[in-house]
């Protein structure tokens, strides 16, 4: 029986954008396409994590503004792989969103989700948010990714600062 490599957690890099655009492509079955022009471009937007496992399975894009992290782009493949390769990611996002002090991180589910990614999502803590359910401090971040094809998501990561500093 052969080992499975370790999965690995890094930062993307410029230089990760073809297999970014392959890995997009092979997760969605050729429906997503994303130019090499565009991968970069994005990459230089707000940062991405990759996990590895010789290959790209997982990946996902996030940014935090105003004590809020928001992750609004993210694929996991194959399925299978969200339980190890998906905890993994997101412990990554999480760690990095406490040392820049977010309340909250924002997870943007596109409505089409399997009832297994949002059942995972839940089993990290994240619970599914109305926007008028949301404090106000962090309702200006999630309605700023807000359309009729996703549904926010949120994990509180530290008490909500209700005064300036």
């Amino acid at each position: 029986m052969a080992d499975t490599p370790p999965l690995k957690v890094r930062r993307a890099r410029p230089d990760d954008a073809g297999a970014i655009g392959n890995f997009l492509s092979k997760a969605t079955r050729g429906r997503l396409v994303v130019p090499y022009e565009e991968v970069v471009e994005r990459l230089g937007s707000k940062a991405y994590f990759l996990v590895t496992q010789d290959q790209i399975v997982a990946l996902a894009g996030w940014h935090a503004e105003n004590l809020v992290g928001r992750v609004d782009d993210l694929v996991i493949y194959p399925g299978s792989a969200r339980p190890t390769a998906g905890r993994a990611l997101f412990e990554q996002i999480e760690k990095e969103a406490r040392k820049l002090e977010c309340e909250v991180l924002l997870l943007y589910v596109p409505n089409s989700a399997a009832q297994s990614a949002i059942v995972f999502y839940q089993s990290l803590g994240f619970a599914r948010r109305l926007m008028d359910d949301i404090p106000v401090p962090w309702r200006q971040a999630a309605e700023e990714f807000s359309g009729e094809s996703h549904f926010v998501m949120a994990k509180q990561l530290r008490e909500l600062i209700t005064k300036p500093i």
